[in-house]
């Protein structure tokens, strides 16, 4: 049998900027681990912080994950889904943001570490340009130019 994992976000209800409240209803966590204890070759889960996993919940989150006999592979920590972070968190122009935004990462870095993970993925989903003409191209990339 192959190793695979699934992150748990695509078991629950996925939400997008058109839907922000998402498409279906919100299942317990339980329901979403035992869901993906059942996928013939799942051995992991991916989580993300503050939507699966916290600081609060993570001792309860690895009961769920040894009593259907899942590891997290890997965390995400929540850099991209709350406001502060809407103009970046770990590259923010901000000095406070990016304080927060570390002490957040550390965060997931203890939790990761309750959970037996070794991966921390970090995907700084608003860390950057998103839209055209959002900065003077020209001038952010002056250097290119010389």
């Amino acid at each position: 049998m192959s190793k695979y994992s699934i992150i748990l976000g695509n078991l629950g209800n996925t939400c997008d900027r058109f839907l922000s409240s998402g498409y279906k209803d919100e299942l317990p966590k339980e329901t979403l681990i035992r869901q993906a204890s059942e996928i013939e070759g799942v051995e992991g889960v991916e989580l993300v912080g503050t939507w699966d996993v916290s600081t609060e919940n993570v001792d309860r989150v690895g009961e769920m994950l040894a009593k259907y006999g899942l590891k997290c592979v890997s965390i995400i920590p929540d850099h991209f889904s709350q406001k502060r972070w809407g103009r970046g968190s770990l590259s923010a122009k901000d000095p406070d943001i990016r304080k927060q935004a570390l002490e957040y990462t550390f965060a997931c870095v203890e939790m990761a570490r309750k959970l037996g993970c070794s991966t921390l993925n970090i995907w700084p989903g608003q860390d950057g340009y998103d839209y055209i003409l959002q900065s003077h191209l020209i001038q952010e990339r002056r250097w290119l130019l010389e």
